[in-house]
C-alpha cells in the first residue's frame, strides 16, 4: 500500500503491515511541473490517481474523494 500520510504508515507497520523502500517522494504543495496526487477509498482499500477523470469515474461508483494528498512528477 502506498501513503503519503506519516501516521497512517506508523499504525499500518504497528498492525503488522512491512514498510518497504521509499518508491518516491510527494510534494505537500504544487512545484513547478509537478501534477495533484489524489487519494480515493472504497470499503477501506485506498487507490491513489493523477487522473482527475478517474476520480470523477470511481466517484461514480461509490469510491470516496479524500482530495488531494500532495503533487507528483508525471
Amino acid at each position: 500500500m502506498f501513503t503519503v500520510d506519516e501516521a497512517e504508515r506508523r499504525t499500518l507497520t504497528r498492525a503488522g503491515a512491512v514498510a518497504e523502500r521509499t518508491p518516491g517522494f510527494v510534494f505537500s504543495s504544487p512545484v513547478g511541473g509537478t501534477t495533484a496526487l489524489y487519494r480515493l477509498t472504497k470499503g477501506g482499500v485506498p487507490y491513489l490517481t493523477t487522473d482527475s477523470e478517474e476520480v470523477q469515474s470511481r466517484q461514480a461508483k461509490g469510491w470516496a474523494n479524500e482530495g488531494i494528498k500532495g503533487y507528483v512528477l508525471p
